[in-house]
């Protein structure tokens, strides 16, 4: 898998392309967690519409699991959107990363992720600690 990390409007947008592979998308999260630490961010969208394949649900399960135990050690407390499609993305990893702490969640349309996200960097987001 290959992947880029841009500062856009106040979040860190990954873009994911390629094959899936579990030990790819654990690294890719591992970086866009600690680049958005650099930046003094919380807020990350990873774009995984051009990745292929899908991970099987015990990979996804350890995904979520293992990239909520990395950001849990930084001293951030994040909130990542997912853009995809099943069978790619189907939302699993994230419940796994939200019930460990980290909110996550899954959309097929960027606009809408992006406004998830928004609602956190403008103060929008009631009940929920930025």
């Amino acid at each position: 898998m290959k992947f880029t990390l841009e500062p856009r409007d106040g979040l860190l947008w990954v873009a994911a392309t390629g094959q899936a592979s579990v030990n790819d998308v654990v690294e890719i999260f591992k970086k866009a967690f600690d680049a958005s630490v650099g930046r003094g961010s919380d807020l990350i969208l990873v774009d995984c519409s051009a990745v292929t394949g899908a991970l099987s649900v015990l990979q996804r399960f350890d995904l979520g699991v293992t990239a909520a135990r990395y950001a849990r050690e930084k001293p951030r407390v994040f909130k990542v959107a997912v853009i995809g499609h099943p069978p790619v993305i189907d939302g699993f990893a994230a419940l796994v990363a939200s019930n460990r702490g980290v909110t996550a969640q899954v959309f097929c349309d960027p606009h809408d992720a992006v406004a998830l996200l928004s609602c956190f960097n403008s103060g929008k987001a009631r009940g929920v600690a930025n």
